[in-house]
């Protein structure tokens, strides 16, 4: 059926709309069609034609949301009332990808009110959001409709508010919207919503990801051991976690407490969903030996990592041993250790005694123990003979390789290093010398680097039967816990140009440096 639009002329003042009708029907039909219909050409010049009566309506196409998108290619402009959402529609788009566009007349609220807001569900940095509702109380509504509406997110992008279509109530109500897609940071999304005549500005707080959580004491350290006053070259410390839910972390940087000048830093990330682990890179220098401590909390968790500052020296590839940076008995135990000097040299030990009580290391000989010097000239190299000097040996199991004996004299936690150990220490670091070595009481400057972190000053040693010093800026003597016999001990030995491991009476006084147990 083919429809044309005509117009008669023959009466004055009006025109007549024909539906001129070719097809096989009846005439009746086509006088039915045509009758009520009178179209006044005169009241609007711009119009092609207009409708008017007192008692009835212009009624367009009526169909579902569903029966709209099965429309075969509807033409741009083409109206219908939409029965799903109950409001007038028109299409903006084209044939091929219509753009339906409702132009339902919303109501009015007086108020609408942002700051009251309630939120269901979270948003985090990376994870798309689920289940993310919120809803905003508004007052004063007038009972009309409103068209929905659709408002993508500022500050933190990638996020969108999505109210449906629907109807204000009649007084105080809410507007649900919908929150979707994926927040690109963490921070604060603003959605600049629009409503029934009035406006306001929603907030939602995008935060990290969490995690239930954060060991500390599992932690597992990769790189090169902390020395003190050495920069951490190539430290990592892997700190597992546990119940990760996904989600974007900031990361974070922390300073060290108890040893401080160093930080550990978290590169910003995403946690993995359930087990994972954090890399936190370790840079700077230590002040001091001891326990660098570091307060993390992320993802909602918190623990300190403790990491130890200490000298020491490598076992075999791989396996380090902390040791005291001093030598027992130095004149100052915050001397500078990497450096010879001879406030580093310390005291000199009978082998098995435990010497006296270190509140008199300094300045006092005994019958088994010979104090350092107590500044750098000749008068202050305490190198001669001692008086009653015991040549007695103690007896074995005095000190033990196995365990650390009451007579040990090294600070708790720590002990007299065996011989095994004094030689995998010389067999697996690198080594270098510095200072001149030739022996003098007042020569100080002499000393053996190990690895990366051991220095040892070349002290010399006390001789058994006199306690007079021998040999101080030319060889270096460490004692061990190892027996040789009932009378002999080892001792490890270095000169400028050799070390290792031999045995000496125990009433000689040779130095002591201490390794942790």
């Amino acid at each position: 059926m083919k429809v044309r639009i005509t117009k008669n002329l023959s009466w004055p003042g009006t025109t007549t709309l024909y539906l001129q009708i070719r097809t096989l029907s009846a005439p009746l039909l086509i006088l039915a069609l045509l009758m009520p219909l009178m179209v006044y050409s005169q009241t609007e010049s711009s119009a092609l034609f207009e409708v008017q009566s007192t008692d009835k309506g212009f009624l367009l196409p009526r169909m579902t949301q569903a029966q709209r998108d099965v429309i075969d290619s509807p033409a741009t402009g083409l109206m219908i009332y939409n029965t799903s959402s109950g409001v007038l529609e028109m299409n903006l788009g084209t044939p091929s990808a219509p753009n339906w566009i409702s132009f339902a007349v919303n109501g009015k609220v007086t108020a609408l009110d942002c700051a009251g807001a309630t939120m269901s569900g979270t948003l985090a940095a990376g994870q798309p959001a689920s289940g993310v509702f919120v809803s905003i109380p508004y007052s004063g509504g007038d009972g009309g409709s409103q068209a929905g509406l659709r408002v993508v997110s500022s500050g933190v992008t990638g996020l969108t508010a999505t109210l449906a279509p629907g109807s204000f109530a009649n007084g105080n109500g809410s507007l649900d919207y919908r929150i979707s897609g994926t927040p690109a940071s963490v921070g604060t999304a603003s959605f600049a919503l629009n409503a029934g005549g009035q406006n306001c500005t929603l907030n939602l707080t995008v935060t990290q990801g969490a995690i239930s959580t954060l060991q500390c004491n599992s932690a597992s350290i990769l790189g090169n051991p902390l020395v003190p006053f050495q920069p951490a070259t190539g430290v990592i410390a892997i700190v597992p976690y546990t119940g990760g839910n996904g989600s974007a972390n900031t990361g974070q940087t922390v300073s060290s407490a108890g040893v401080a000048g160093l930080t550990a830093t978290l590169a910003a990330g995403n946690f993995t969903t359930g087990i994972g682990t954090l890399p936190f890179v370790i840079s700077g220098i230590p002040a001091n030996a001891g326990i660098a401590s570091f307060a993390l909390n992320i993802g909602g968790q918190s623990c300190s990592l403790d990491l130890p500052v200490n000298c020491g020296a490598y076992l075999a590839p791989g396996t380090w041993k902390s040791f005291m940076c001093h030598n027992l008995a130095v004149a100052n135990t915050s001397a500078y250790p990497f450096q010879p000097s001879w406030e580093i040299v310390g005291g000199y030990f009978q082998w098995g005694r435990k010497g006296p009580d270190p509140m008199v290391w300094l300045n006092t000989n005994t019958e088994d123990f010979a104090h350092g010097p107590t500044g750098p000239d000749a008068g202050q190299a305490n190198e001669a003979s001692i008086g009653g000097w015991n040549q007695t040996f103690a007896s074995n199991g005095a000190w033990l390789d196995a365990s650390k004996t009451v007579n040990d004299p090294c600070p708790a936690g720590f002990r007299l290093p065996t011989k095994a150990q004094w030689d995998a220490v010389f067999s697996n670091n690198t080594q270098s010398t510095v200072g001149t070595w030739t022996s003098s009481p007042t020569n100080y400057s002499s000393g053996r680097f190990i690895g990366p972190g051991l220095f040892l000053p070349v002290t010399g040693y006390r001789i058994y039967n006199l306690g007079a010093l021998f040999s101080r800026g030319d060889n270096g003597f460490y004692w061990s816990s190892t027996e040789n016999g009932s009378v002999n001990a080892w001792y490890l030995f270095f000169s400028s140009s050799s070390v290792n491991t031999y045995y000496n009476y125990r009433s000689s006084g040779i130095s002591v440096r201490c390794v942790s147990e």
